[in-house]
């Protein structure tokens, strides 16, 4: 066994995330007390992020004694009994000139371990996952010979100099390359704090009960009925308040409507009120669930169970001021998202994204709209698939009762619709209403770099198909069989979901 299990082994013969610090202090001494230059020190990841005094009093005490060389995530090793992510620290006597880390995505092992319950000490490591062992040795590389490893399957490393390393952030994930260039590009456009655009207001607990919404009750239009909660509120609900979950930050909902009763806000939310006219409720909404906003959270998140997201840190979150197209085009995404009432909402939002769209100018803006209109795709291949679940169902019964041709054309007509609604998409074209008479092969074939290996399955569903056509009946009705339909079908399934569409049966 290499030093750092050894580490990992040593700590566990300490109480884990007890009310004081004093089994922390304890293990920090019996390490410190070893003597060398170089050693490893392992915490809960929450200990070393922690504002709270008594872990600040710890944090400081690993700084008086060693210097850091290295802050490695080394993932939740107390699975299956407890979820708490934990951080390993190389620490040295001397000053490194570069700082290393380390994250690990992976298993580190899913065989169950011996806990005495009355202690909460976990005793003998498990057989660990091949990626852990491989992210271990690669620390241990680090810790003997100081050399950078090479990233794996499950893990990335990655190093800064020293002079840009912050003692208030003993967190890997803070000087992740990809967050740190997101932050950067965030503030290379015109931004400010969310606290000068918008209230930040935190709902606290009352003596009686009312009704409270909560994640669960995000979905649009406004709910009908809300519950009420024995845990009552004091915060008041109101058009254009957009909730976010402290615990899951891409969990959130704006109340577009004013709220039918006197509803207010479960305690785990924090409700962001707008109040300034650089802003549309819209726009902030989407931009906080936009990959920019979510990979600059990620990147301040704390806790070692609940990666939550702190109010200081939402205060100061910055926000990139949109342009008047920016708002605009806000708007008109988020209600082709979620608040669609037409009879054809399919019809509503191609008519959107069959159009060329003028994007932003500014690099983070012209992302996040980019990024928005994958979502409403995406959106409307989930709306495709089921209305496309009675056309399976009505494919299923065809061959039930042995109506193979209609199995066929069914399967034929689906692949049409699917495939030249795809292609409208690419061209901005609108096949459906054109005068191009573009047939099925010659959209099969336009479309071969986005089927890949399922052009082929595409062309044998058309080819199925056409053995229906009259020329072709009567020398063709031997093979129209059940094997035929059922091949016929499967491809089909295999074409829509290289299409991204797979709610269907």
């Amino acid at each position: 066994m290499n030093d750092i299990l050894q580490a990992i082994n040593r700590r566990m013969k300490y109480p884990i995330l007890v009310k004081s610090n004093e089994q922390e202090i304890a293990y920090l001494n019996d390490i410190s007390s070893s003597g060398g230059d170089k050693t490893v020190l392992v915490f809960p990841k929450v200990v070393l992020s922690s504002t709270q005094k008594q872990n600040i009093q710890l944090q400081e005490m690993i700084f008086k004694n060693w210097k850091i060389a290295g802050v490695f995530d080394i993932g939740k090793i107390l699975e299956p009994e407890a979820s708490i992510e934990f951080s390993m620290l190389l620490v040295q006597k001397t000053q490194p000139t570069k700082i290393r880390f380390g994250i690990f995505n992976g298993v580190v092992t899913g065989t169950r371990r011996r806990k005495q319950f009355t202690s909460g000490i976990f005793i003998k490591m498990p057989p660990l996952s091949e990626g852990f062992q491989k992210y271990t040795n690669s620390i241990q590389q680090i810790l003997e010979t100081d050399e950078a490893p090479l990233s794996g399957k499950d893990f990335i490393f990655y190093e800064v100099d020293e002079k840009e390393f912050n003692r208030s952030q003993l967190n890997a994930r803070f000087y992740r390359p990809d967050l740190v260039e997101n932050e950067a590009n965030i503030r290379n456009e015109k931004w400010v704090r969310l606290n000068e655009i918008a209230q930040i207001l935190t709902p606290r607990p009352i003596n009686r009960p009312t009704k409270t919404l909560a994640v669960k009750d995000f979905e649009y239009p406004f709910p009908e009925t809300i519950a009420k909660s024995e845990n009552g509120t004091d915060l008041i609900l109101k058009q254009g308040d957009i909730l976010i979950s402290s615990v899951d930050t891409s969990k959130s909902f704006l109340i577009t409507t004013t709220p039918p009763d006197e509803i207010r806000a479960s305690r785990n939310l924090y409700v962001i009120r707008p109040r300034s006219e650089l802003v549309t409720p819209e726009y902030l909404f989407l931009y906080l669930k936009s990959e920019t906003a979510q990979k600059y959270a990620a990147r301040y998140e704390k806790g070692s169970v609940f990666r939550r997201i702190t109010l200081e840190t939402l205060v100061n979150f910055p926000v990139v001021i949109p342009s008047l197209l920016t708002k605009k085009q806000s708007t008109e995404l988020f209600e082709k998202l979620f608040l669609l009432k037409s009879d054809d909402p399919i019809a509503e939002i191609n008519k959107f994204l069959f159009t060329p769209q003028k994007l932003p100018q500014k690099a983070i803006q012209n992302e996040f709209i980019t990024e928005v209109i994958e979502s409403l795709r995406e959106s409307k291949k989930e709306r495709v698939g089921e209305i496309l679940k009675s056309d399976f169902q009505e494919i299923e019964r065809c061959l039930r009762v042995q109506a193979y041709k209609s199995c066929l054309i069914l399967c034929g007509s689906i692949l049409e619709v699917v495939l030249l609604d795809w292609l409208s998409e690419i061209d901005k074209k609108d096949y459906f209403e054109s005068n191009d008479n573009i047939k099925l092969y010659a959209v099969i074939k336009k479309l071969s770099e986005q089927l890949g290996e399922s052009t082929q399955k595409a062309q044998n569903v058309r080819e199925k198909r056409n053995l229906v056509h009259p020329k072709e009946l009567l020398k063709a009705s031997s093979e129209i069989n059940r094997e035929v339909c059922r091949k016929v079908l499967s491809d089909l399934k295999d074409v829509l979901c290289q299409r991204g569409i797979s709610k269907t049966a």
